[in-house]
């Protein structure tokens, strides 16, 4: 399993019982097309197809400018209802963006602070620095997760289930 599988997704379920016409239909009524400038009523941008989806959601900021999670739902059939199976996770450019600032990060202290004995001391912070920053980015990445799932469930009438 992959490191970013096992920190950067989260899945889950809600179940509906509206029709597939339905929960597509109401899933446009708050989703715009990527690249148009139509977001005064939307809550997600993305692509919806006919059984599966993928968006982004923009409720906070604007479409860009935020961290945001992206949402890949599969529409299935149930003995009674439909359930709506979602998966969020980091899109790869944010996680090498990520990556690239952090070690950016490094060479600069690197630059300006030298290795010596006596700094080790400095070492600890820094990396606790790295630890904490990345619990920061974790813990808002689930805010909007959370946020995402209210959203959805209330627009499809149903009842949301933490499978992962």
């Amino acid at each position: 399993m992959k490191f970013k599988n096992i920190l950067c997704k989260r899945q889950f379920e809600i179940i509906s019982s509206l029709e597939s016409e339905a929960i597509i239909a109401k899933l446009k009524l708050i989703t715009y097309k990527y690249n148009s400038n139509q977001f005064e009523k939307n809550q997600f941008e993305g692509k919806i197809e006919n059984d599966n989806f993928k968006i982004l959601p923009i409720f906070d900021f604007g479409p860009r400018e935020q961290l945001r999670p992206e949402i890949n739902g599969i529409i299935k059939n149930n003995e009674k209802n439909k359930v709506i199976k979602l998966e969020f996770e980091i899109p790869n450019l944010l996680l090498y963006l990520l990556i690239l600032i952090l070690n950016f990060s490094i060479v600069i202290y690197l630059f300006i602070k030298p290795i010596k004995n006596e700094s080790f001391l400095t070492w600890k912070f820094f990396l606790f620095v790295i630890i904490l920053t990345f619990f920061m980015f974790c813990s808002y990445l689930n805010v909007k997760i959370k946020k995402s799932i209210k959203i959805l469930s209330r627009t499809l009438e149903g009842n949301e289930k933490n499978i992962c």
